[in-house]
């Protein structure tokens, strides 16, 4: 966690992503019962750097509240699809935008942050 803890002393809008859940039936040697102690350990060591903290598997598991419903959001049943990172991206704009007092958000409008690094057109369009 040492190199968390120097991100968050540089880092002005640290976020930590939980992990998303599996899917057993695709991957028989991973669970969500441990996905959920992974999500739980992100987001007390998010707490512990007084980060902003997305709990994508809650996230996900809440999108469809059937079984297997978040299932839709895994390209493969463990990585996220385009629906998936579509959700994501939207948990982490609104984790943004929160009011700062409230439920570790920033107030801040995400697309006035400045870029740490160019955008992927301005990269191609260097010699």
């Amino acid at each position: 966690m040492l190199g968390l803890h120097m991100l968050a002393r540089v880092c002005n809008h640290l976020i930590i992503i939980g992990p998303p859940p599996v899917d057993a039936t695709a991957w028989p040697d991973r669970n969500n019962d441990r996905v959920a102690m992974y999500a739980a350990a992100a987001g007390r060591a998010a707490s512990s750097l007084g980060a902003a903290f997305v709990d994508s598997c809650a996230l996900f598991l809440s999108w469809k509240p059937t079984e297997d419903g978040y299932k839709e959001l895994l390209f493969d049943g463990l990585h996220v699809s385009a629906d998936g990172g579509t959700l994501l991206v939207g948990a982490i704009l609104e984790t943004l935008r929160a009011p700062k007092a409230g439920e570790h958000g920033y107030g801040c409008a995400p697309e006035q942050l400045p870029l740490d690094f160019p955008t992927w057109d301005a990269a191609l369009a260097v010699p």
